[in-house]
This record gives C-alpha cells, structure tokens and sequence, in this order.
C-alpha cells in the first residue's frame, strides 16, 4: 500500500513517478503556499474551532489537530493567528 507522508518532509513513493522536491513545487505552484503551511493551516484552523468550542484544554487541541509537540504548536499558532491559543479563545469566545 502506498502513503503519503506529510510530516516534516513530504515522502512521496515512487509510483507517482516524480520526486518529492518537484511535487512540493508544483503543489506551491498550484496553491501559493508549501506543503508544510497549508498542512498547518488547516490544523491552526481545526484548533481555532476547538478552542472555541471550549470542551478541551491546549494540550489536547494540540495533539488532536497532529501536532506532537506543544510548544511548537503555540509557536506556529501564534505566527499563523497573531494570539497564543488561550488570547485567541479570550478575545474570540
């Protein structure tokens, strides 16, 4: 079974018959972003849901959203929103 992984690098099997470097640029070419920020987008985006909704606390939104770890998912949360996750939830509840 082939998968493709979009963790820390994209992993792309040989079946598809390009490199991983050539399909991250036509991803970006297609979509204006990386592979990596659009992967962070919609987790960043799922997470501001959840903290809305208010029912988990930010270790668990983090690791539910796939991040593994929390302090890189304040750091990106931060970069992508403008907030760390708690302002986000205070300003937007």
């Amino acid at each position: 079974m082939n998968t493709i992984n979009l963790g820390p690098s994209i992993h792309c099997p040989n079946s598809f018959g390009i490199s991983s470097y050539h399909l991250q640029r036509m991803f970006k070419k297609t979509t204006g972003v990386s592979p990596k920020r659009y992967l962070n987008q919609i987790r960043i985006e799922q997470a501001k849901r959840l903290l809305l909704k208010g029912d988990k606390n930010n270790t668990e939104i983090c690791l539910m959203v796939g991040f593994n770890d929390p302090s890189h998912y304040y750091s990106v949360f931060r970069n992508m929103t403008g907030f760390s996750p708690l302002a986000f939830k205070h300003r937007h509840s």
